[in-house]
């Protein structure tokens, strides 16, 4: 019902992950530097807004009173492989059933988006 809203987010989020690369690598030409954190940030970028773009299939017993036997889509394909799958993934082979993927996937999104925080931060005192 509000799937849209979170697609929403993560586009939002893309585009400032985004305008951070751009910045990383202005930078980078400026003080000189690694490509291996703005190639990485990218990375996660391009994955957070192919999972945003293709909704996911209904799933894991989500959203309530969703049929289990759909059949997957080319999207919900999509969207599984460009988000992280480790911890879903342990949920779908029935390795931990009721796995808290969305708790440990919105932790470690919290966390990198703090740590890309943190970083720009870090490199905007450097700069100045």
């Amino acid at each position: 019902m509000l799937g849209w809203l979170g697609s929403a987010v993560s586009i939002v989020t893309a585009v400032l992950l985004a305008a951070h690369v751009i910045g990383l690598l202005r930078l980078r030409q400026d003080i000189g530097g690694s490509m291996h954190y703005p190639i990485a940030v990218l990375v996660s970028t391009v994955g957070l807004a192919v999972a945003a773009v293709f909704p996911m299939d209904p799933s894991l017993g989500f959203p309530p009173g969703a049929d289990p036997a759909v059949v997957p889509s080319v999207a919900g394909a999509v969207h599984d492989v460009a988000g992280p799958t480790f911890l879903l993934g342990l949920d779908y082979a029935g390795i931990w059933p009721g796995a808290w993927s969305g708790l440990f996937e919105r932790l470690a999104a919290y966390i990198g988006l703090g740590w890309v925080a943190l970083t720009a931060y870090a490199l905007r005192r450097a700069s100045s």
